[in-house]
């Protein structure tokens, strides 16, 4: 059974068909509309199914209004709201979203305990580097601040002149 939407001249069938009765409603049947046209058409020209279904539509009926949502859902929408949030902010700041698998967290620690080791050790040799070059200035002011004794030293196989 289909449901048709009602026009003028589907209201105006109805009204000249005795045998029918119509509640004044959006809709109308469309086995009814058949067979007032079928009853009809030899003496009512303006009861032809054409001219009735002319400008009719399938109607549908609104359906039931939507309950309320509960405060399960509210508190639900509400979080997954603020995630969605999140991973939008992360994605216009290209942070890379958190995995929390076994792997990946093993991955950030060996990360951590690299760049820790990185800055222990340069430090230690920044330290010698320090060390060593202080001990180099040490050395030249050392030899600077010694005067220079100068001798002279004859060979042995050599004559005099």
């Amino acid at each position: 059974m289909v449901q048709l939407s009602h026009t003028a001249a589907s209201r105006r069938a109805v009204r000249t068909c005795s045998s029918i009765t119509e509640e004044d409603s959006a809709s109308i049947d469309h086995t009814k509309i058949a067979r007032i046209a079928g009853e009809h058409r030899p003496c009512e020209p303006r009861c032809a199914l054409d001219l009735i279904l002319r400008g009719t539509d399938i109607y549908l009926p609104e359906g039931p209004p939507k309950p309320d949502p509960s405060a399960e859902y509210l508190v639900l929408m509400q979080k997954l709201r603020h995630e969605q949030a999140e991973k939008m902010y992360a994605t216009m700041l290209n942070i890379p979203e958190k995995d929390d698998s076994a792997h990946s967290i093993a991955k950030e620690i060996s990360d951590q305990i690299s760049v820790i080791l990185n800055v222990l050790f340069s430090a230690i040799f920044t330290g010698l580097a320090i060390c060593y070059l202080r001990k180099m200035d040490d050395a030249k002011t050392k030899a600077q601040l010694q005067p220079e004794v100068k001798s002279i030293t004859l060979l042995e196989n050599e004559p005099d002149t």
